[in-house]
């Protein structure tokens, strides 16, 4: 013990002399020793990894600012000789060389005398025996360490347990306050605590307020651990969780080996991002990275220990290291099923402006455009061509075993944030659209896809089809059989027709499944029929009905009637008289002011090209022509001879009902706007007569009768060349 106090009272006395010589040479500017950094608050971090550096796993700081003192204790290692030594000299540190060693310019210590002039430090000194010898020593002048040579317990107000206490007083009351030590401590003591070697606990009593934070892990791999940081403020306690992957390295002018981490944030299923996205090394510096996670390197820093030397070719051999690193954390995330959507967020955007570490990206960026990363809807990870996002309706619509049905073997990536499709767009993902939906829907395909369908998933899929209105929906509503008819089968909207109580027994008629209509909130029925009817949909109409009396009468082209006559009759007087209200109505002003309900009515037009496109007509032996095989002869109503040339016609007498039956009048007008003949046509025509020698006669001779020139008309008699023969 007395060799020990003889070695420190002789450094003393060294210290002193060379503080006074360096006053009158002024070599050395003592005064500016830790006061270069900006923030008062420095000195915590710095006090924090000195602890660490001696292996220390718990500190406590006591900051009473009533009195303006700080305590700070730690349960680290003994001091040793070269220890006092470093922190009473200029700048010199022992571990400039060591590179798991935190700080290069020896100004961990000394950032105190950025808020004192004189510490005071209680600790055991040990010797290379081994044996331990309390002291307790006050620094002058930042150099001069003062022994207390009647003081063998120490500090009064040190931590019991610790044998390393520090305590000093304010030089100002303005310089540190409660709120600004607070605040650092919130703002940093999770992430320190994440990347200190030897640290597991953090406590500080400011105040008597207690804030605690406390790590603990979990290992999964040699270089994966699950750390979780526990934090007590106040009383009120919260944890924080992180993988977190570490990766030794060695740097050629530097002794021993040091870790690189990265450390990605999580709550029970997602990422969280980092958002100050900042370097640390050890505790945050003021170096923006772009990335959304934890990056913590061993780098050289400038003497303000908040950025990067950028002259120290270290710095991009330790960037280097964080390659390999970077893809083992995503490997192993994505093998242990932790890897999800939300890691996505974590990445740079092109908002991002990555000054340094863009190798980081770089590999990341390689990774996630060959490698099967990408986690989908079932679980598994697949290569980005075989993956697409989307909006929520159309994943909605179309589920994961839809796409098994529609035989894609593309999937769903997982639900995702809006922030996530720059990302997706800058790897070219495909994007579930309205021209994916298109290209599914083979027609060989669609049914067994949407007999499977609940009728309100059904309505999923056409409002999906009514919102993303486009030319694929388009194309997909008229052309494709997706309308859910009452008997349960699908058609296209053309041959669907609404439902309406008094004729919804109609034979041969599709109607609407009236579930759609009958149990959905007003707003989402009155979409839906919206749908219906831009797909085709109609009401059912005059044309139905008679459609629908048409298909009873079975009337089947070049054969005889089934029916008995007096019903054929009865359906024909119908047409008429229908015929007959129409031609009386102003055609022109019922389609320019036609409204939602016309929507059933037709015009003439529609009533003669339904007809048209029937076979509805028989002739006068009861047997089905088409209006265009048929003529009219009729004694009473319409004598035209043409009966006596029915086999040059090559038709057939068109059969016509007694008066009593149909009135005939309106039924020839009827008849009329159809190609039923009733006349051979007479054409006027012009010839030519130079091959004719006898024309020069004929035109002499009419010349002499008239007085004028003869003209070159003639007329055409349909068939007479036939009838002639």
């Amino acid at each position: 013990m007395d060799d020990l106090f003889k070695w420190f009272d002789e450094l003393t006395e060294k210290s002193r002399k060379f503080y006074e010589l360096n006053q009158n040479i002024k070599k050395f500017n003592i005064e500016i020793i830790g006061t270069k950094h900006p923030e008062p608050t420095h000195f915590i971090p710095e006090l924090i990894q000195n602890a660490d550096d001696q292996h220390a796993n718990e500190i406590y700081f006591n900051f009473n600012s009533l009195n303006n003192k700080i305590l700070f204790s730690h349960n680290g290692s003994n001091f040793t000789k070269q220890d006092i030594e470093d922190i009473t000299s200029i700048g010199f540190s022992k571990k400039n060389e060591t590179i798991n060693k935190i700080g290069k310019f020896g100004t961990g210590f000394k950032s105190i005398y950025k808020v004192t002039d004189k510490p005071e430090i209680s600790c055991l000194i040990e010797d290379k025996s081994k044996n331990s010898t309390p002291v307790t020593f006050s620094i002058e002048n930042k150099i001069i360490p003062i022994r207390e040579k009647n003081n063998e317990h120490g500090l009064k107000d040190k931590k019991k347990n610790f044998d390393t206490n520090f305590s000093f007083k304010l030089i100002s009351n303005d310089i540190i306050n409660e709120k600004n030590f607070i605040e650092f401590i919130k703002d940093n003591a999770t992430s320190m605590l994440l990347f200190l070697p030897n640290i597991r606990k953090l406590f500080f009593e400011i105040d008597k307020k207690k804030y605690i934070f406390e790590r603990k892990d979990e290992k999964i791999s040699d270089n994966f651990l699950i750390s979780n940081i526990h934090e007590d403020i106040e009383t009120k306690k919260e944890i924080y969780n992180f993988y977190r992957f570490s990766k030794k390295i060695k740097i050629q002018e530097y002794q021993g080996e040091t870790d690189i981490i990265v450390a990605y944030q999580f709550n029970e299923s997602n990422f969280i991002s980092d958002e100050k996205k900042l370097l640390n090394v050890f505790f945050k510096t003021k170096e923006y990275t772009g990335y959304n996670f934890l990056i913590h390197g061993p780098f050289i820093l400038d003497e303000t220990r908040k950025h990067i030397d950028q002259s120290d070719k270290n710095n991009e051999i330790i960037a280097k290291e964080f390659n390999e690193l970077i893809i083992e954390s995503i490997n192993e995330l994505k093998e242990k099923k932790f890897l999800n959507i939300s890691f996505f967020n974590l990445l740079p955007n092109s908002d991002d402006d990555i000054k340094y570490l863009q190798n980081i990206w770089y590999k990341i960026y390689e990774v996630l455009n060959n490698e099967a990363v990408w986690p989908t809807e079932e679980g598994t990870f697949e290569k980005k061509e075989n993956i697409f996002y989307g909006k929520d309706i159309f994943r909605k619509c179309f589920s994961s075993e839809d796409l098994k049905k529609l035989r894609t073997d593309q999937k769903w990536i997982q639900r995702y944030e809006e922030s996530n499709k720059k990302l997706f767009e800058n790897f070219k993902i495909k994007e579930f659209n309205g021209d994916f939906v298109e290209e599914l829907l083979d027609d060989d395909l669609l049914d067994d896809f949407l007999k499977v369908k609940t009728n309100s998933q059904l309505v999923d899929l056409y409002l999906l089809f009514l919102k993303e209105k486009d030319e694929y929906s388009n194309t997909i509503c008229h052309y494709k059989k997706i309308i859910k008819a009452k008997n349960d089968q699908f058609f296209c909207g053309r041959d669907i027709k609404f439902p309406i109580k008094k004729t919804d027994n109609l034979e041969g008629i599709n109607y609407l499944n009236p579930n759609f209509l009958e149990n959905n909130k007003d707003e989402e029925k009155n979409e839906l029929e919206l749908f219906f009817k831009s797909c085709g949909v109609k009401k059912i109409n005059q044309n139905d009905l008679l459609n629908n009396e048409l298909k009873k009468l079975n009337l089947i082209k070049n054969q005889k009637i089934e029916v008995s006559l007096n019903s054929y009759i009865k359906f024909l007087k119908k047409c008429v008289e229908f015929y007959t209200s129409l031609s009386n109505r102003n055609t022109n002003e019922i389609d320019e002011s036609r409204n939602e309900d016309d929507e059933g009515k037709i015009t003439k037009h529609d009533l003669l090209k339904n007809l048209s496109d029937n076979i509805f007509l028989i002739d006068e032996h009861n047997i089905a022509r088409n209006t265009n095989e048929l003529y009219i002869d009729d004694k009473k109503i319409n004598k035209t001879g043409l009966s006596s040339i029915s086999n040059i016609l090559k038709k057939h007498k068109i059969y016509i009902p007694k008066e009593t039956k149909i009135k005939t009048s309106p039924l020839i007008k009827f008849l009329r706007d159809f190609d039923i003949k009733e006349k051979l046509e007479i054409q006027e025509n012009y010839f030519s007569t130079s091959h004719d020698e006898r024309f020069d006669a004929f035109e002499q001779r009419s010349q002499n009768q008239t007085g004028q020139n003869a003209v070159d008309v003639d007329y055409d008699l349909e068939l007479f060349d036939e009838i002639v023969d």
